[in-house]
């Protein structure tokens, strides 16, 4: 009974690795993938993109990586990205339907949607977002605003050493709150820092192997326990919160005066009932712009501030 098992197995494995062989055939070169793991015992978990360096240095500027049985084309180099992304802007305007971000976001929302979807609701964000100061000049004042409240921040820590990582991340997504729901939160609130906490939680996860196990073997992974679930939930609750904003919006909005980009898009739903303007797009686009901006823009000022400390020298020029 138990040879015939292992002969089963070794029957299966030996299937998935010559099909997979044929499959490679048609795609461009690449490290040998493994049965069912593809090169994810390759990838070094604690820096992906040493790994990405090394084999784009081997195979070529466009190489091919398996995460689990899925097969993903890399574009290594800045001449080959600018001709994809520049060059061939059409070609590669479209997202991967990764599956963490597809059981998170639904295929809604600004930045993890494809096709008609995707392109209605950048148009009209983009729109909107400018015309509440997004890269104008009048968004000055509240940009110095919070400038003032990390400045009082780091006063108070008396020239002590400290990270000023959440601070930074609230101040910034202060400044995309007062846009997307027309005010900003005291940054000592304890909801408003327990939300930072499970953003900086999902970002990180971003990082790990377990993000790259779950895309490889999503229906298998969704059934177990792991670290996994605990974004799924973060992601959850975010989006509970801010509902929670868009509702009170909806309670006291005046549709001729819209005050924030909310406003503006409870208006479009009025205006124009469509798949792409609901309430679910509605709660996912500001999920994105809330984690999306917060993140990505505290992690450049927090690299700015570094470069500052480790060479004063561009501080006196």
């Amino acid at each position: 009974m138990l040879s015939a098992l292992i002969i089963g197995l070794l029957t299966v494995l030996l299937y998935l690795f010559i099909s997979a062989r044929r499959k490679r055939q048609h795609l461009p070169p690449g490290p040998t993938p493994w049965p069912i793991i593809g090169n994810l015992h390759q990838i070094d978990k604690s820096a992906p993109y040493n790994t990405f360096t090394e084999l784009g240095e081997k195979y070529g500027s466009v190489y091919t990586l398996y995460t689990g049985w899925k097969p993903t084309v890399v574009l290594y180099g800045y001449d080959t990205l600018k001709e994809a992304l520049l060059g061939q802007a059409d070609d590669f305007s479209g997202r991967a339907i990764v599956p963490v971000f597809e059981r998170v976001a639904r295929k809604k929302g600004l930045v993890f949607s494809n096709g008609p979807h995707w392109f209605h609701q950048r148009k009209f964000s983009l729109t909107t977002l400018r015309n509440f100061g997004m890269g104008k000049k009048s968004i000055e004042e509240r940009v110095v605003e919070e400038a003032m409240v990390l400045v009082e921040l780091f006063k108070a820590r008396n020239g002590k050493p400290f990270n000023p990582g959440p601070e930074l991340t609230a101040a910034v997504s202060n400044m995309i709150c007062s846009i997307v729901f027309g005010d900003r939160f005291d940054t000592q609130d304890k909801t408003f820092q327990t939300l930072h906490t499970m953003i900086n939680e999902n970002l990180t996860f971003l990082g790990k192997r377990g993000f790259q196990l779950y895309n490889a073997f999503p229906e298998i992974l969704k059934w177990l326990p792991g670290e996994h679930n605990k974004i799924f939930q973060n992601a959850k609750m975010l989006q509970t919160f801010l509902r929670g904003l868009i509702e009170n919006h909806v309670l006291t909005r005046d549709a001729n005066c819209p005050r924030d980009f909310v406003d503006s898009f409870l208006n479009k739903i009025d205006e124009n009932p469509s798949s792409h303007f609901t309430m679910e797009s509605l709660t996912m686009t500001t999920f994105n712009l809330f984690i999306a901006g917060t993140g990505t823009t505290s992690s450049t000022i927090r690299w700015a501030i570094k470069f500052m400390l480790e060479y004063p020298e561009i501080q006196s020029m």
